[in-house]
C-alpha cells in the first residue's frame, strides 16, 4: 500500500528517516560551526546572489541599497568569506538559493 502523499505525487520520507537526518546533520561538527544567519540576512543574501544590484530598479521597494549593503558585509563577515562569489557557493551549498 502507497502512502497518500506518493500516491499524490509527492515525495514522503519516513519519520525514521526524518529523525535520523535531522540528528546526523544537528550533531555533525560541521553544523556546529557554520554561523546561523537571521532571516533578514538570508533574504538579502538571496538577494544578492541572484544579482540585485545594490542600487537601481532592480532593487526590490523593501531593500534599501545601503541597508542591502550593510546586510552584505555583515553576512560577509560573519561567514569568514572575502568575495561575492564564495557566499553564493554558500548560499548554493546551504540551499538558500538554485544554481
Amino acid at each position: 500500500m502507497r502512502h497518500p502523499a506518493v500516491a499524490a505525487g509527492q515525495s514522503y520520507i519516513c519519520r525514521e528517516v526524518v529523525n535520523l537526518v535531522v540528528t546526523t546533520v544537528r550533531d555533525s561538527p560541521q553544523a556546529a560551526e557554520t554561523p546561523r544567519l537571521s532571516l533578514r540576512e538570508r533574504e538579502v543574501l538571496g538577494l544578492v546572489c541572484q544579482g540585485y544590484a545594490l542600487a537601481g530598479d532592480r532593487q526590490p521597494a523593501a531593500y534599501r541599497p545601503r541597508t542591502v549593503e550593510v546586510h552584505r558585509r555583515n553576512i560577509m563577515r560573519k561567514l569568514e568569506v572575502r568575495t561575492v562569489a564564495e557566499l553564493t557557493r554558500y548560499a548554493i551549498r546551504e540551499g538558500l538559493v538554485v544554481a
